[in-house]
């Protein structure tokens, strides 16, 4: 049973489910992965907390950092998807986390292009805010992540 509720050729995009907490331990704890999000290494009670709110977001909002899957071998790729801003909640933010083998394959651009084409439908007016991390997160610092964090103006689908 294909549970996807976006596919592109390569991958596949379903929602989190509370028995997924072993990928997202994978995801979230993995150094290389967790340096780009956190300034300090989450915990599994953070990832339990972190996987609650996906499932909480999806349910209010409609919306959350889908799982991202290959389709030619079911592998689990990181996540990708949407979730409301702190600063305007009407307003969504975009973001991608991969596992590290799975960069450098595109996988990151195939997922975003689903999530944005999801998110403006037809409607290709609309922007969408997205921080870009470029460098690692120095531990324990605010500041280093806002300093070294493009937020774009609009991102939007081609027409």
């Amino acid at each position: 049973m294909n549970e996807h509720f976006l596919e592109s050729r390569r991958l596949g995009l379903r929602h989190w489910r509370a028995s997924d907490l072993p990928l997202a331990l994978g995801l979230w704890t993995n150094p290389e992965v967790a340096r780009f999000i956190s300034s300090t290494p989450p915990t599994e009670p953070d990832v339990r907390a972190r996987l609650a709110r996906e499932l909480a977001t999806q349910t209010t909002h409609g919306m959350q950092y889908w799982p991202v899957f290959l389709l030619a071998n079911g592998d689990f790729v990181g996540c990708c998807g949407l979730r409301p801003r702190a600063q305007e909640p009407d307003v969504p933010e975009f973001g991608v986390h991969l596992l590290p083998g799975h960069w450098g394959h595109g996988y990151a651009t195939e997922a975003a292009s689903l999530v944005i084409a999801c998110a403006f439908g037809a409607d290709t007016g609309r922007s969408l805010p997205a921080a870009i991390q470029t460098t690692p997160l120095p531990a324990g610092s605010w500041r280093g992540w806002v300093s070294s964090t493009r937020t774009t103006s609009s991102i939007r689908p081609r027409a």
